[in-house]
């Protein structure tokens, strides 16, 4: 606790601007909760022993079916209704960029330090536009499971070391995967304004216009205001 303890402060110090708090308290009981998973141990460990941390970007599975033990997957589909996949997200990022919802929870594993940068859908305008001072950071301790709730706004984790973060990611299955053809051809012929916000299957996604990376893909640039960057 202590070690977590001096850890946050450090990164309150290095970024006053951006008052991150502990997903331990009471503010973080809006976007989601800490989940006490009797296979977090034996996730971590997956994580660590198979993944390694890129020396630059993330990289992102959706799901790696080898880590899909009976018990692991009988405790997590508690928390779905569908059939679920167990991924990971382990990268350099630092950086807000973009925020993504689901149609599902979704459940995070860390293994490393981070934060998270968060919204909630019902901070979105009408045209589904997003002012960046309503997103909120929240520092995430090694070996904590949290759940985040559908309607909350997320994206990639933000390292807190040098070295990089690493995340268990768990989602409904198929989620984040490809559409099929005839899913984008009825989503770009959609007169509904979420539909354009379909990046891949269950994601919506949307960018600030610095994350030319994805606005070079078709992601709307709808998040205004400051792109947040951690100092570590």
């Amino acid at each position: 606790m202590s070690e977590m303890n001096s850890t946050l402060k450090n990164l309150q110090k290095l970024n006053p601007t951006l008052n991150i708090e502990s997903v331990f308290e009471k503010s973080f009981l809006e976007y989601g909760n800490i989940l006490n998973l009797k296979c977090q141990n034996d996730l971590i460990s997956k994580l660590n022993k198979d993944t390694d941390i890129p020396e630059n970007g993330n990289i992102y599975k959706a799901f790696i079916r080898e880590w899909e033990d009976k018990e692991i997957i009988d405790e997590l589909s508690s928390y779905y209704e569908d059939k679920i996949e167990i991924g990971y997200c382990n990268g350099q990022n630092t950086a807000l960029n973009a925020l993504e919802w689901h149609n599902c929870d979704e459940i995070n594993v860390y293994s490393t330090d981070a934060v998270l940068f968060l919204a909630k859908v019902k901070d979105l305008n009408k045209t589904y536009i997003l002012d960046s001072k309503d997103v909120k950071a929240f520092f995430v301790p090694k070996n904590t499971s949290i759940l985040l709730y559908k309607d909350t706004l997320h994206f990639s984790p933000c390292k807190t070391e040098k070295s990089g973060f690493k995340a268990i990611i768990v989602l409904s299955d198929y989620t984040n995967t490809e559409l099929c053809e005839e899913e984008s051809f009825e989503l770009k012929n959609s007169s509904n304004i979420i539909d354009s916000l379909v990046f891949k299957k269950n994601k919506y996604l949307i960018c600030h216009k610095d994350a030319t990376h994805l606005t070079k893909q078709g992601v709307k640039a709808n998040i205004t205001g400051i792109n947040y960057n951690l100092n570590i």
